[in-house]
């Protein structure tokens, strides 16, 4: 099973390009089901089969995290109930996405316990899926695939998403692929500078393919990570003067698409003014109507267990993971963002307290990402991300460390 959790892994975005595919061109399975819905239904199920299989308390704890979560699902399907709206499979379906980065996390580290992955096919995992990701959101160039926000009056795809269905997710996870890359290839890169050009302006253009701020302000997130941590002070000189020249060199090529990103954002910044309501798309202005409903009474109930996804579909979503799953989870939403502090905190510690030099990789981009959910929002429950973001919780852990080749270590000063 551990093996099967391997191919799994593989082709995991192939499952979202081919089910996205058929999303955006109005093709459901019975009942409104998604492909990739039905697939990681099955997908959960075998997590779950493999952790019972090699029980441990902490895998254990994770599977009664899970057990909580049916406990919410019965609770907002009686509330549904009693208004006339009984529908459980949303909620259902939110807590399968927020448990995945967990399942995946206590699977990848049995995986390396097992010998079944090792650096070797971890970098498969990454290269892989970077491979699908990349040709998806390349695609936009000759006008194939599908719009990250539709079509202009002119017929041209306003970003690239290639076959994919959710944008935001799209951008979360090119940020994560493209941390894994660096962090995977970081000796490589050291050692080859125009490797390392080549692959950052790979990811620049598509960062600005996808005309979002968020996949840009995690590129420089990401460059401004390696560059300090992967570079000797020497290369770092170096890798700063040849990537300005390279830039100059190469504007004909990003210019164009830059230009558009710059029009886009010109046009919402006309329209919302304000830094924070830019930067997070106008998400601050609905921070009155969460704290409305925070404050509206039911007997603390409703911060308790939340109104479940069914009534916050009627309400509207704040585009917020925190605001989102707080109203729709109550305390077990804020549970769930725990957890991703949790790998924070550990990478932080296992780079403070043990020196560890990957745990501060893992502090620095479970951070971002936990920015990123409340500026940007579908994160925390992004099905997309859940494997490359359980990597990158991995990476600071012993069981890593215990698996890797040796040429992953720290690069010489």
């Amino acid at each position: 099973m551990l093996r099967l959790a391997y191919f799994v892994e593989l082709t995991w975005l192939l499952v979202d390009m081919v089910s996205g595919y058929l999303q955006n061109s109005g093709i459901y399975l019975p009942g409104e089901q998604t492909v990739s819905g039905l697939i990681r239904l099955g997908v959960v199920g075998l997590l779950i089969a493999i952790l019972l299989l090699h029980h441990t308390r902490e895998r254990l704890l994770t599977l009664s995290l899970m057990s909580l979560c049916l406990v919410w699902v019965i609770a907002h399907g009686i509330a549904d109930a009693l208004v006339g709206k009984e529908n459980i499979a949303t909620d259902i379906q939110l807590y399968l996405k927020l448990m995945l980065p967990l399942l995946l996390f206590r699977v990848m580290q049995l995986q390396l316990e097992k010998g079944v992955i090792n650096i070797v096919r971890i970098r498969n995992i990454i290269v892989l899926n970077a491979t699908i990701l990349m040709l998806n959101l390349s695609l936009g160039l000759l006008g194939i695939g599908f719009g990250n926000y539709g079509v202009s009056e002119t017929g041209e795809l306003l970003g690239s998403k290639g076959f994919f269905y959710a944008g935001n997710e799209v951008s979360a996870t090119l940020i994560a692929i493209f941390a894994l890359m660096t962090f995977i290839f970081r000796e490589r890169l050291h050692r080859n500078m125009l490797e390392m050009l080549a692959a950052f302006f790979l990811f620049f253009i598509a960062s600005l393919m996808s005309l979002s701020k968020t996949s840009l302000i995690g590129f420089l997130m990401v460059l401004a990570f390696a560059v300090n941590s992967y570079l000797s002070r020497a290369a770092k000189v170096k890798f700063c003067a040849v990537a300005a020249v390279a830039t100059v060199v190469a504007a004909p090529w990003w210019l164009p698409l830059m230009r558009v990103s710059i029009e886009r954002w010109q046009f919402f910044w006309d329209l919302k003014p304000d830094f924070f309501d830019f930067i997070t798309s106008g998400r601050t202005e609905r921070i009155e109507s969460y704290i409305s409903w925070l404050t509206g009474g039911g007997g603390g109930m409703h911060i308790l267990f939340g109104q479940g996804l069914n009534r916050i579909s009627q309400i509207g979503s704040f585009e917020n993971d925190l605001l989102d799953l707080t109203m729709g989870s109550g305390i077990l939403g804020l549970l769930f963002y725990c957890v991703w502090a949790e790998w924070a905190w550990s990478g932080l510690t296992n780079r403070v307290t043990k020196g560890l030099p990957n745990g501060m990789f893992t502090f620095y981009f479970v951070g971002t990402f936990l920015v990123l959910s409340v500026i940007a929002g579908h994160v925390i429950y992004s099905a997309m991300l859940a494997p490359f973001i359980a990597l990158i919780a991995v990476v600071s852990s012993r069981n890593f460390s215990n698996a890797t080749s040796p040429t992953i270590g720290t690069i010489p000063r």
